[in-house]
């Protein structure tokens, strides 16, 4: 389970941080927390989870959270997007925190991405070339969330033996 709480804690980040701005509403020191909890959450997640393979996690199980955080992440996408649209006049003061906001949500599932990525073909479950375009579309908006979906597929798929049974990786 402790192996688990910086992913965990990686998941309410951005959550935690919406429901402060929601309740004290958005000043400058709401902008200051961004950075922090990038500093002691997120960034120290983007090293963990090239740690997590070294305490045992395979590829199927570093993909699978991946997958998770990506997925968990849709809806504060959603919101993004939609302060984005309603805020047009605005555009040119506020879309560069935003696409700043969404970046580095993006990099520490990424990089769970990318550590499942590089076991998964070291497992030999994924081909290079399959390792290669899906390594590439972690980093891209909405792509990356297919690409989460489909490793995890294609490396689940990998692990059955022909009588059917799962192989733990």
């Amino acid at each position: 389970m402790a192996k688990r709480i910086p992913t965990l804690l990686l998941m309410i980040a951005p959550y935690a941080y919406v429901a402060i701005i929601a309740n004290l509403g958005f000043s400058i020191e709401m902008m200051i927390l961004w950075p922090v909890l990038f500093a002691l959450i997120l960034l120290p997640n983007m090293l963990y989870a090239f740690v997590l393979p070294r305490l045992g996690f395979g590829g199927r199980r570093l993909l699978f959270w991946c997958m998770v955080l990506k997925l968990c992440n849709i809806p504060v996408y959603l919101g993004v997007f939609l302060i984005g649209m309603m805020t047009v006049p605005f555009a040119g003061m506020i879309l560069p925190l935003l696409f700043l906001f969404d970046v580095s949500l993006l990099l520490p599932s990424s990089m769970y991405g990318l550590s499942g990525i590089l076991r998964a073909r070291r497992e030999g479950c994924l081909s290079v070339r399959a390792a290669a375009v899906c390594a590439v579309l972690m980093f891209l908006f909405c792509l990356d969330v297919f690409s989460a979906v489909f490793c995890y597929l294609r490396v689940r798929r990998a692990g059955r033996t022909p009588s059917g049974q799962s192989a733990r990786a």
